[in-house]
């Protein structure tokens, strides 16, 4: 019963959030994705829907300052993905997590206090090995 309660939140994360085609850019220290949200979900008490763009900053981890950067998605797909960052939503320090490497963005959910809301409580990021646990404020 567990494992399908589980089963159900992965394929929940699939249909609530959408990578963005053509929207991805990495590099050593910095893992960045797009995801649309197409139903509401809680991050650190802000509430996600549309488009958002997701930023993991080694460097910044490192030197202990926020490293997970949430930010609106502004432009369209022919405009630079740096370009299209719009206002900051939130920002927040990640605990590092060892995952399997994956090809697709994770999210892991649980349902808030809110009926019918998720929230985020980690992140992966595709191609990585790491997860971003979301750290209670």
């Amino acid at each position: 019963m567990r494992t399908l309660g589980i089963l159900s939140l992965l394929t929940l994360a699939v249909g609530l959030a959408m990578p963005v085609p053509g929207a991805r850019a990495q590099s050593k220290d910095v893992d960045m994705a797009v995801l649309e949200f197409t139903e509401k979900t809680q991050l650190l008490g802000v509430t996600l829907l549309g488009k958002y763009v997701f930023i993991h900053d080694d460097q910044k981890k490192a030197e202990g300052k926020e490293c997970l950067y949430v930010y609106e998605y502004t432009g369209d797909a022919k405009t630079p993905l740096l370009t299209r960052l719009g206002k900051q939503v939130v920002a927040f320090h990640c605990q590092l997590m060892e995952r399997p490497k994956t090809k697709i963005d994770v999210l892991t959910l649980a349902m808030s206090s809110e009926p019918g809301i998720f929230e985020i409580r980690e992140i992966q990021f595709a191609g990585s090995d790491k997860g971003h646990r979301v750290m209670a404020q």
